[in-house]
């Protein structure tokens, strides 16, 4: 239901964007355009552990998403601009592993993560005009973003001399634990990174990275309180768009 609200939102307010361009066309500066957006992202977590030995080796890897959203630029020097957004991006990240749960019974895990994050990118471009149709443009600068959703799935099967015996899938929250303490903060931030080719003045395809720099596990419920211990994870996100740009309008 958050899903869908939030991307309801998302739609009116473009909508809006769009239907009022035609109304302030006449009265604001030609110095700013609207990116209307979407396409897929490939999530991933980085981990690190000082002094602390998690309960079994992560064996993360990119599953596709999905990523929707505008992005606006505005122009302050020529072929520079300062360009900032709002997206919603749904990550989605695999992980595989293996454990002896007792000397003839062994334990493969598979889990999925899927996570939403409300997404914010500030950065500045430079744009490379090769002609009046075809041009480059690159970003880069900083994000914050903030999950609304969170989950994991998780299947385990057991096996006995290679026979499988039992599979237990359960859900569970990613931020907080079952019994409601923290796990990770909702906060997440890093550096951002994009390189979109525009073409016929009004189409734009793109690719993108976000590094995440923040560790957003909340430490003392990885390792407790008073310890020399600590336990490190963070966002990366690959993502590919395209996009209808509602190029410099306004009066010159």
């Amino acid at each position: 239901m958050k899903k869908i609200i939030i991307l309801s939102i998302l739609f009116l307010t473009c909508h809006f964007v769009h239907a009022n361009i035609v109304t302030i066309n006449d009265t604001i500066p030609r110095k700013w355009s609207l990116t209307i957006q979407a396409g897929a992202t490939f999530g991933n977590f980085s981990t690190k552990s000082v002094n602390f030995t998690p309960a079994h080796e992560n064996n993360f890897s990119f599953l596709p998403g999905f990523k929707v959203g505008v992005l606006a630029d505005y122009k302050i020097a020529k072929n520079w601009f300062l360009t900032f957004g709002l997206s919603v991006d749904y990550l989605r990240v695999q992980n595989k592993f293996e454990q002896m749960q007792r000397a003839d019974t062994l334990l493969k895990s598979t889990e999925e993560y899927r996570l939403t994050y409300i997404n914010i990118p500030l950065q500045f471009s430079y744009k490379h005009s090769f002609s009046e149709k075809l041009a480059i443009k690159f970003n880069l600068g900083a994000y914050i973003a903030y999950g609304i959703v969170g989950n994991v799935t998780t299947e385990n099967e057991y096996s006995v001399d290679s026979k499988i015996i039992n599979t237990i899938t359960e859900t569970s929250d990613f931020f907080v634990d079952n019994t409601q303490q923290q796990l990770y903060y909702r906060i997440d931030s890093g550096l951002s990174a994009e390189i979109s080719l525009i073409f016929s003045s009004k189409f734009k395809i793109g690719v993108g990275y976000y590094f995440g720099i923040k560790n957003y596990a909340f430490q003392p419920n990885w390792v407790g309180l008073g310890t020399t211990s600590s336990y490190a994870q963070k966002n990366h996100n690959i993502f590919i768009t395209v996009g209808y740009m509602i190029n410099k309008f306004g009066r010159d």
